[in-house]
């Protein structure tokens, strides 16, 4: 530190230092921003940058100084209002804990306070670790839609899509080799169908099939049914292992030898996948398995709606509703356990959704 920046310190002046971090600050921000995407999540990343200026005005200016500066102030003021008494008690303090101070201050800020700080940027404090993984996907999107007419209504949507990135489960290799994990991500479903149709019965007044008698009509007429299907593949999973045998942290893979997915027919809940096809590798050894080797379940499910208006007058009318969840009662298979040395490798030991509920309701319009 030289002469004229001691002398700025003794004075006070952290303009220049403030405009500095300032700078740094916005930097960080703007480029957590690129990162994240979205400039509120970036400003929370960083934090209160106000707080951080203060306190690094603190560590690098001679707060002691200011602060007797005040005392200083506050003192004459007191003096003028009560002469005697702010005399009398100002000759204690200094010969008690005021010299103690005062030279605690001084040795506490020449010894082992922080010194100014040529780069400002290295007093910002990084929050979070730097992304080094990459991503890449691609997808087939077919819609269609019917708008209502002859009483039938439908949206149906297909998505066929692939996604692949690097680092979304750490690196068994991170410096010589960060592609060794490279492969599908965990989120990736290779295809998802959906269809919602609406229809409302040919039968009753006004419809195809006109039915004039009030009686008959209010027991057959006027019924509307409603659906919504929806068929998806199951998402890939990483094979683990027991063992950390490459000290890899959370990318801990086994051997891999042969492909362990099964037919369709041979898949149980005890039995989802091959598992004598995994073994351990030897201890400082990393695994050859790679990510995404092991497919789970698939969903299967439809959602089923019927529902009747009962028309009294123009303005008071009561609707009838019954509905199904899950209408086909298929189970939604939890993910298989993939880790090696488990238990209850290759079984599955859950299910990821609820049994077919019905339940019925009235709901009357005025």
């Amino acid at each position: 530190m030289n002469w004229r920046n001691l002398f700025n310190r003794l004075r006070g002046k952290t303009a220049t230092f403030d405009e500095e971090l300032a700078e740094e600050l916005e930097f960080h921000r703007a480029m957590t921003e690129v990162k994240l995407g979205d400039s509120a999540a970036a400003r929370r990343a960083i934090g209160n940058s106000t707080l951080a200026i203060e306190q690094a005005r603190d560590a690098w200016a001679f707060v002691w100084l200011r602060d007797f500066a005040m005392d200083v102030r506050y003192g004459l003021r007191a003096l003028a209002a009560n002469k005697t008494f702010t005399l009398a008690t100002a000759g204690a303090l200094t010969l008690g804990l005021g010299v103690t101070g005062v030279v605690f201050s001084i040795f506490n800020t020449l010894l082992f306070a922080p010194w100014n700080i040529r780069d400002a940027g290295s007093v910002v404090q990084v929050l979070s670790a730097s992304w080094i993984g990459s991503s890449s996907y691609h997808s087939m999107q077919i819609k269609s839609e019917r708008r209502f007419s002859q009483g039938l209504s439908y949206l149906a949507s297909f998505t066929f899509s692939k996604l692949i990135n690097r680092g979304e489960n750490g690196d068994r290799d991170p410096l010589g080799n960060r592609n060794l994990d490279r492969g599908i991500s965990l989120d990736s479903a290779p295809y998802r169908f959906t269809v919602a149709p609406v229809y409302e019965l040919a039968f009753g007044k006004g419809r195809q099939f006109d039915i004039r008698n009030r009686a008959l009509d209010a027991i057959a007429g006027g019924w509307e049914v409603s659906a919504i299907g929806t068929i998806q593949a199951g998402f890939p999973l990483n094979p683990g292992n027991s063992i950390d045998t490459c000290n890899c942290g959370s990318a801990t893979y086994p051997n891999l030898s042969r492909n362990p997915n099964l037919a369709k027919g041979e898949r149980t809940v005890n039995r989802w996948f091959d598992t004598t096809a995994f073994s351990s590798p030897a201890q400082w050894t990393i695994g050859n398995a790679g990510r995404g080797s092991v497919w789970g379940p698939g969903l299967k499910s439809i959602d089923f709606t019927i529902s009747k208006y009962f028309n009294f007058t123009e303005r008071l009318r009561l609707q009838y509703r019954a509905e199904a969840y899950n209408l086909s009662n298929s189970p939604y298979f939890a993910n298989p356990n993939v880790t090696v040395g488990a238990g209850t490798f290759g079984r599955i030991t859950a299910v990821s959704n609820s049994a077919r509920q019905m339940q019925m309701a009235l709901k009357l319009y005025f």
